[in-house]
């Protein structure tokens, strides 16, 4: 759907709302407000409760996971400029949460070391051309190692940066019995939110969850499969680099990472655009502007590769007059040719730069900061794998 006026950016408090829905038993004409910004949409705990009946786990665990997959809604109108996506409390949310105690779901704010809150990951299964193709890529990297692996030796994935649903681990462990997997976490409520899952589905004796820092952590043995999606548009705001840094020297030499490779790009987009778009795109409950970017320049990371800066060039000489606005956005490639690019995702969407840190920090809202005046055309942006985008003086 087409929105012409902004929408509040800040996610739902998905544990808040889930911690009274979850009550037993919920009265059937009682309603809970899930707070979104200015915005409650109410829900009626009884409908929540009647979308938890009948899903299975245990034996039945992969087939019900696929049948809920395939259920999901990921169209993109390539002829408009519209995505839809499922309601917000259906799908994998309600899979993946139903059933547990209230006492699992808590609130915990964004971790200092990089993991996200509870509400923040769990809002990442919404972002579901993201969602389903990792999910895309890991099948086919399990079917390939079951072919390269001998018969009974054990298929070892590491998911880094699992959250509070650790859905790649499960998945892996859904589609061999050959798998094991460690899932790391470095916040302890989502730590103990996946535990409980895990336990649900019945597979915790091949599963299990690590409160550890993918960053640091050491290991004994080898990985066969490593897949970690702590990452955001243009190699920002997550550590991705740094969690392959520390664990592509444990990768066997037939192992696998996701993703494959990330291109960083930048471009400029026009001010009056980029403050006036003619549409929204909602990704994972966010509203992303959908403006035309001049893509110039390219940075591209392949997995594992020691980098320590991200250096991109934007120039405006060759355009009209400014002013103009940097943005960086990226295409990654999760391999078997499954990628992600442009509006698909959070981690792909065109994302403006700003003048400096300390300007972001004292204001959020301020991120056009990076105009160009018609006399400053050209300019650097430089920022370190894992930080926001600064444009360079």
């Amino acid at each position: 759907m087409l929105c012409r006026t902004p929408t509040p950016a800040s996610a739902p408090i998905l544990e808040a709302a889930l911690t009274d829905l979850l009550k037993a038993p919920p009265r059937p004409a009682e309603y809970y407000t899930l707070h979104w910004g200015e915005i409650g949409p109410e829900l009626r705990a009884a409908d929540f409760e009647a979308n938890l009946r009948g899903w299975r786990y245990g034996e039945f665990a992969r087939a019900e996971f696929e049948t809920v997959l395939a259920g999901i809604p990921v169209g993109l109108d390539r002829s408009g400029t519209s995505y839809t996506t499922r309601t917000r409390w259906q799908g994998l949310q309600n899979y993946l949460l139903a059933n547990l105690q209230p006492d699992h779901v808590a609130y915990a704010p964004d971790q200092p070391t990089g993991g996200l809150s509870v509400k923040g990951s769990l809002l990442c299964l919404e972002d579901h051309f993201r969602t389903l193709g990792y999910l895309a890529a890991l099948r086919e990297a399990i079917t390939q190692l079951q072919k390269n692996t001998p018969a009974g030796k054990d298929i070892f994935v590491v998911d880094a940066g699992c959250g509070a649903a650790p859905l790649l681990g499960l998945y892996a462990a859904l589609l061999s019995p050959h798998v094991k997997v460690l899932a790391l976490e470095v916040n302890p409520a989502s730590a103990r939110l996946a535990r409980a899952i895990v336990k649900k589905f019945g597979l915790a004796d091949r599963m299990q969850i690590s409160l550890r820092d993918a960053t640091s952590i050491t290991l004994t043995r080898q990985i066969d499969l490593l897949i970690s999606d702590t990452l955001h548009t243009g190699l920002s705001k997550e550590p991705l680099v740094q969690v392959f840094q520390n664990l592509m020297p444990y990768l066997s030499d037939q192992g696998i990472a996701i993703p494959r490779q990330v291109t960083v790009k930048a471009g400029l987009v026009a001010e009056r655009e980029f403050l006036h778009p003619a549409a929204y795109f909602h990704i994972a409950e966010q509203p992303v502007r959908a403006v035309d970017v001049i893509w110039q320049s390219s940075f591209f990371y392949q997995a594992g590769a020691p980098i320590s800066q991200i250096n991109l060039q934007v120039d405006a000489s060759a355009l009209g007059p400014g002013p103009y606005v940097a943005m960086v956005g990226s295409d990654v490639d999760l391999g078997f040719g499954h990628t992600l690019s442009g509006f698909d995702s959070l981690i792909t969407h065109p994302f403006p730069v700003i003048r400096s840190r300390a300007f972001f920090h004292r204001n959020s809202l301020v991120l056009v900061s990076s105009n160009f005046e018609h006399g400053s055309r050209r300019a650097s942006i430089s920022y370190a794998p894992g930080e926001i985008p600064v444009l360079g003086e």
